[in-house]
């Protein structure tokens, strides 16, 4: 993901559950500013040029999952199925030695978009409807 999107997530509302399709003169100013490439680390200080803004929303979730699994595989875990907001991280297959089956929630209709099967294996979904709780995801999952 580029880190450097937030203002053209905010332009569409996935940022303030605001939803807009923004005017294309407003999303070419924005991603003129979209560049993680600009952004430079001299030593202990970041550099973020006038105008950038990141969101390490998504590489925080991802790095936090990543660090877990290894903690778990650390202590012996074999089998797991981890879900952080939207990112869902597996180790292993099933304890039947099965693949993970992973419903892809379909928020315009009942049911599932698809069905995914992991084994040791990650994925990250989102998209207007990802805030909606645990609870109402469950019965997206096989």
């Amino acid at each position: 993901m580029e880190p450097t999107l937030y203002p053209v997530l905010t332009a569409w509302g996935f940022t303030t559950d605001s939803f807009q399709i923004p005017e294309r003169e407003e999303l070419d100013k924005l991603l003129r500013s979209v560049d993680y490439t600009q952004i430079s680390l001299e030593h202990n200080a970041l550099i973020v040029p006038d105008g950038i803004q990141l969101d390490l929303g998504a590489v925080g979730k991802g790095y936090a999952a990543d660090e877990t699994a290894a903690v778990l595989r650390e202590n012996g875990v074999e089998s797991a199925l981890m879900e952080f907001g939207g990112n869902i991280l597996t180790i292993g297959t099933k304890p039947d030695g099965s693949p993970w089956r992973i419903g892809i929630w379909n928020p315009d209709s009942e049911g599932n978009l698809g069905i995914l099967e992991l084994a040791g294996q990650g994925v990250s979904v989102s998209g207007g409807a990802v805030h909606q709780s645990a609870s109402d995801r469950q019965h997206s999952r096989l």
